[in-house]
């Protein structure tokens, strides 16, 4: 990764398939960095320090920070970052496609903190990697239903779990980052977890990130399946909550109603 993005940079391309290469590589750098973070935050060695989750997590803002500019020249950013991230093998591999799509939308959004969307979004299913492996493959095989009481009250737990890992390793998280890492699963029908708050409570960047994971489920990449474009799911599910409101305040969807309908003008004129 490292070499071709260091080939990149020394050979600018600025038409539109040398901006998408160096999204893909700069994605890439991202899981990779989201890959060795996760990596020490597990880590019972004693190796590990502060200092070392600090500059990791500080690495993975860098490079989202790139990414999201040359993201933002191109008519559809989603299908650089969901064909750059095939299927699902576990339970974080689509935190980066997640985090970097809300990051993405927060641009053009009032009030939301790109910065610590993305962040959040890469560490809110941290937690998930601390669950049983039949509970992980009952969830990845949209299979929830099936959960045990106990189970689920599990998987319910999964966002404290990824605060909890952050601070068992002295992750430098300021209150706004776990107050986000911990609502990105709470809904405004109170079908949330795992402290079904106040919608008053549920912050901006949760909902989004809550938004992209419904459509990261959507678009997810599996063989045999017929791929679905980004705007028609993007278009389904804002029209839902317009009249269920489960996921999203009224604001934030129509909001993100004005943002689809500008990407979907710059892709008729192009």
């Amino acid at each position: 990764i490292q070499k071709v993005q260091d080939y990149i940079k020394k050979n600018q391309d600025l038409s539109g398939d040398g901006i998408a290469s160096r999204c893909r590589i700069n994605y890439m750098n991202l899981c990779k960095a989201h890959s060795d973070l996760i990596i020490s935050l597990f880590d019972k060695s004693d190796r590990v320090t502060f200092s070392l989750g600090k500059q990791l997590l500080d690495k993975c803002a860098s490079i989202a920070s790139e990414m999201l500019m040359n993201l933002s020249t191109l008519t559809d950013p989603w299908t650089i970052i969901n064909n750059s991230t095939i299927g699902e093998t576990g339970s974080v591999e689509r935190s980066p496609a997640i985090a970097a799509m809300a990051g993405l939308m927060s641009i053009n959004l009032k009030d939301i903190n790109t910065e610590d969307t993305i962040l959040a979004g890469l560490l809110c299913d941290i937690g998930m990697l601390t669950l049983h492996p039949d509970i992980l493959k009952k969830i990845r095989n949209n299979q929830i239903d099936e959960l045990t009481q106990d189970e689920l009250a599990k998987y319910h737990s999964h966002p404290l779990l990824s605060v909890d890992k952050c601070l068992e390793k002295k992750l430098p998280l300021d209150e706004k980052i776990k107050n986000i890492v911990m609502s990105t699963h709470e809904r405004f029908d109170s079908l949330g977890f795992p402290n079904k708050l106040n919608p008053v409570l549920i912050s901006k960047e949760s909902q989004l990130l809550q938004y992209c994971e419904f459509i990261d489920q959507k678009l997810l990449i599996k063989m045999g399946s017929q791929s679905v474009k980004s705007d028609k799911v993007q278009i389904d599910i804002l029209q839902s909550e317009l009249m269920n409101k489960k996921i999203l305040d009224v604001s934030i969807a129509f909001e993100l109603k004005k943002y689809l309908s500008v990407i979907e003008t710059t892709n008729k004129l192009s």
